[in-house]
This record gives C-alpha cells, sequence and structure tokens, in this order.
C-alpha cells in the first residue's frame, strides 16, 4: 500500500517577531493552521512560544513549548471555523486547567479531548510542553461511536486504555511521525484504535458530571438523530417529542453553542457519512445517500457535506474503496 506523502514540518516561533505583534501574529498562525483562539497571556511582554506541526492523513500534529497563558474558544471563534474538528491533547509536564462542559484539571501526562463546535478554556499556568492532535470528523467516527463520551472528561495517564493512548499519543510529535519506520496509514489506525478502546472504556463505567442542561442536550442531539432523515423536521417537532417548548430547546443548544440547524445538518452528515463508508451501499449513488440521510438536494447536501467533514462524499467513498481493496 501506498503512503500519503507528507509535507514536511512547519515552525513558528516568537521569539521571531517584535514583542508588540507576538499576540497577533500568533492567533493568524493558529486560525490558518490550526483553529480559531482567543489568547491572553499576562506575560504580554515577554509572550514566548514555539509551534511546530505537520500532517498525517486527515489529521494534524502540534507540538507546542509555551510559556503561562490561556487560550480560549467562545460563539465568535467557532462561528469563524469552517470544520468540526476534535482535538486529542496532552500535556507532557505540567497541570492544565480544562473547561469543557466541565470544569477540571489535568495533570501532565493526561489527556484532553474536546470537540470545536463547543465552548472551550485551556489555562496553562506555568512553562508547559504539548502535544495536540487536530482530528477530523471523518476519521473519529469511523472509530469511536460516541466521541461526547470522551468530552468533559480527564483521560487518565495511569489506568486502564487511558495509560495506553496518552502514552502514544503523547509521542506523536511532529519529529517522531516525520522519523516513523512505518506507515502513517499504521499511525492513524493505532491512534483510532486506542480512542476506541478509551471510549468503550468509559462509557462502561462512571458518567462525567453532568448538569441539567448538559443532558437536555443529548437528548435532543438523540432525538434529532433518530428523526433527521426526514427531510420537513423542525425544531418544534422534536421539542414536541421531549415534551418541552421550542424556546426551551433553542436556549439548551445555545448553552452549548450549537443551533438547531447545525445540529440537524451535522446528524443528516452522520448517516450519509455511515452510509458512504458501508458496504451495503456502495450501489447507491452518492445523491441518493444524500436523499436518504434527509438532503432534498444533491448540491446542497455536497456543500453542507464538505463543511462538516472537510472532504466530498465522492472523495470518501473514492478513499473507502482503495482501503477496501488494499
Amino acid at each position: 500500500m501506498m503512503d500519503t506523502p507528507i509535507r514536511q514540518i512547519q515552525k513558528w516561533a516568537s521569539s521571531q517577531i517584535p514583542a508588540q505583534e507576538r499576540f497577533g501574529c500568533f492567533a493568524e498562525v493558529m486560525a490558518k493552521s490550526f483553529t480559531p483562539l482567543k489568547v491572553d497571556s499576562c506575560m504580554r511582554n515577554e509572550f514566548d512560544i514555539t509551534v511546530t506541526w505537520t500532517d498525517f492523513g486527515t489529521n494534524s500534529a502540534f507540538r507546542l513549548a509555551a510559556c503561562e497563558h490561556v487560550s480560549a474558544r467562545g460563539k465568535r471563534e467557532i462561528a469563524q471555523s469552517e470544520e468540526r474538528v476534535f482535538h486529542l491533547f496532552v500535556n507532557l509536564n505540567s497541570r492544565i486547567h480544562f473547561t469543557h462542559l466541565n470544569k477540571l484539571t489535568a495533570t501532565p501526562g493526561d489527556a484532553l479531548f474536546y470537540d470545536s463546535r463547543i465552548d472551550m478554556r485551556l489555562e496553562l499556568p506555568e512553562v508547559s510542553d504539548v502535544v495536540n492532535l487536530k482530528l477530523s470528523e471523518i476519521f473519529v467516527k469511523q472509530w469511536v461511536a460516541r466521541p461526547s463520551v470522551l468530552l468533559g472528561r480527564r483521560i487518565d495517564s495511569r489506568f486502564g486504555w487511558g495509560k495506553a493512548l496518552c502514552a502514544f499519543a503523547g509521542q506523536l510529535t511532529p519529529q517522531a511521525i516525520q522519523r516513523s519506520p512505518v506507515p502513517r496509514d499504521v499511525i492513524s489506525d493505532q491512534l483510532g484504535a486506542l480512542l476506541a478502546l478509551t471510549a468503550g472504556e468509559l462509557d462502561t463505567t462512571t458518567e462525567p458530571p453532568s448538569r441539567p442542561e448538559i443532558s437536555l442536550c443529548d437528548k435532543i442531539r438523540d432525538c434529532v438523530a433518530q428523526h433527521c432523515v426526514n427531510p420537513a423536521l423542525v425544531a418544534a417537532e422534536i421539542a414536541q417529542a421531549l415534551n418541552i417548548s421550542p424556546r426551551t430547546l433553542h436556549r439548551a443548544l445555545a448553552g452549548r453553542g450549537e443551533t438547531f440547524g447545525n445540529l440537524l445538518m451535522s446528524s443528516r452528515v452522520d448517516v450519509a457519512l455511515r452510509m458512504l463508508t458501508s458496504p451495503s451501499f456502495k450501489r447507491l449513488t452518492t445523491a441518493e445517500i444524500g436523499r436518504r440521510a434527509g438532503f432534498t438536494d444533491a448540491s446542497h447536501f455536497g456543500r453542507v457535506f464538505r463543511k462538516h467533514v472537510g472532504t466530498t462524499p465522492a472523495q470518501v467513498r473514492q478513499v473507502q474503496g482503495t482501503r477496501s481493496d488494499a
């Protein structure tokens, strides 16, 4: 099997930028190569950070050597994002305070997993060395049936499959990927398998702390997922099924940085993605798959799918066909 060529390691260092321009330049680099972020630090005049990154498959690996600072994503940064991605964040040498559905503190070696569509705040109270793996939605959903199981948790580096995941992910620096003697597809598959095993382990043990509005959001998500193939589905129908008002539905979603329209489109894309990657539907055209997923127009299906997944339905099918033949 031929391995996809990897682009060279890229690097950005604040030391190469005048002090008064560092914040703006760092935010710009992160928005283009990583994800839109709001950054702050009490060390503005001494802001020091070095970032290296490279791609592997549909994913990217970042390593940051950073001074004390805070990174956050709110409604503004989420709105600026063109695609949904997930991040697996491993802190190698310091504590991290993290807010993503819940507030928690991760100790050195632990991992954090977050969804780019949900508010996030990451506080590095001291000089830190971290690995951040940017994972495409299509990659995560190929391996993890319920990514939400991993959100709002500290993945403990001392126990169970979390121990193996943290150890492996912490080694996936851009330099290690570049030098790896094994194909990058193997690295991706190993990461996906460990994510799946960790999610399965957490899903059958204790649930993460939850607030009432988070539980309601989960109910809304599940209900939308069950009915999303109905092309005429509207928020009022979901609200009626859950015995809540449409206003309560919209308010609960807004508290998670979501809208009903985006949730509906994402759920339909999930249905289409499962069909596109299943041999059972290989005889169906992509347009027919879009129709069965709830899209009434093939062009609209293509645009929405590309926005959420980062590639076209035809390209997903082509990649799946290549893997099946390998």
